[in-house]
C-alpha cells in the first residue's frame, strides 16, 4: 500500500526510503519488514487458521478515498495478472532516486 500511494502521489523521494527491507537505519530503533513479499491476503488467513488475534477493518471513508480508485485499478489488473502487486514492488525497487536531495522549503 506505501509503494502505491508514494507512486500515484509522484513521492518518488519516500517512495525509495519505503521500499528497503530495513528502514531507520540511521535512528535509534530501525525496521525490518518480514513480510514485504507476502499477500496481505495469506498473513491474514494465516492469523485465522492459527487462532491469532488480527486487527481487520475497512476505514468508513476509504471507498471513496484516493487510495481506493487506486486499490481497485490494482484488483483490475490482478484479474488479469496475479503478479501485479509483487512487480509493483519489485519496479518500485528498481527506482534510482537520490534521497539525499533535499527539496525547497516555502518561505511566507
Amino acid at each position: 500500500m506505501c509503494i502505491r500511494d508514494r507512486y500515484m502521489g509522484g513521492d518518488f523521494f519516500r517512495l525509495a526510503k519505503c521500499v528497503e527491507i530495513v528502514t531507520g537505519k540511521d535512528g535509534a530503533l530501525p525496521r525490518c519488514k518480514p513480510f514485504k513479499y507476502t499477500y496481505e491476503k495469506e498473513i491474514v488467513m494465516y492469523a485465522y487458521h492459527k487462532k491469532l488475534d488480527y486487527f481487520s477493518t475497512e476505514c468508513i471513508y476509504s471507498p471513496n478515498a484516493y487510495r481506493g480508485y487506486v486499490r481497485e485499478l490494482i484488483k483490475d489488473l490482478e484479474r488479469i495478472r496475479p503478479s501485479t502487486i509483487i512487480d509493483i514492488i519489485h519496479s518500485a525497487e528498481q527506482l534510482d532516486v537520490n534521497v539525499k536531495f533535499k527539496l525547497p522549503t516555502l518561505q511566507y
